[in-house]
């Protein structure tokens, strides 16, 4: 199902995630054809402690989801696939979700597991520390 790196019969995928390592972090996926971008663009509400800052249609948007344990995160991933698969690309996206175990070790030992997204972005906090409340919703209607 994946050749060199690639998902077979991957047209375009696009959305926001997070992962374990980062769970303050909302990473944004856009891929088209060969061209692949992923990349730290703001942080989760529930990852900070001021709203204020954030864009009021971010914070309606937020708040409308909110979730008593994951806050705003969510998976929020688009994916067009030609001659695929679907049920092999269902088992190779579930195959990366946390299991119930990891899911509750919560994320302060989420963070101590190596962070395959380091090498192209850096350390998290440092990404907290000087990108809080940047509006990606804002950004993608200009």
């Amino acid at each position: 199902m994946i050749e060199g790196g690639q998902l077979t019969g991957l047209v375009r995928a696009q959305g926001w995630l997070w992962v374990a390592t980062r769970p303050g972090t909302v990473l944004e996926l856009d891929a088209v054809g060969e061209s692949f971008e992923l990349a730290a663009v703001d942080a989760w509400l529930d990852a900070v402690s001021d709203h204020s800052g954030a864009h009021p249609t971010r914070r309606d948007h937020a708040a409308r989801r909110w979730d008593p344990y994951y806050g705003d995160r969510a998976q929020d991933l688009s994916l067009t696939v030609i001659d695929g698969d679907i049920d092999e690309v269902t088992r190779l996206l579930d195959a990366c979700m946390l299991t119930d175990a990891e899911l509750a070790e919560g994320p302060e030992v989420w963070r101590t597991w190596p962070d395959p997204m380091a090498p192209w972005l850096g350390d998290e906090d440092e990404l907290l520390a000087t990108n809080r409340t940047t509006d990606t919703e804002v950004r993608r209607e200009a």
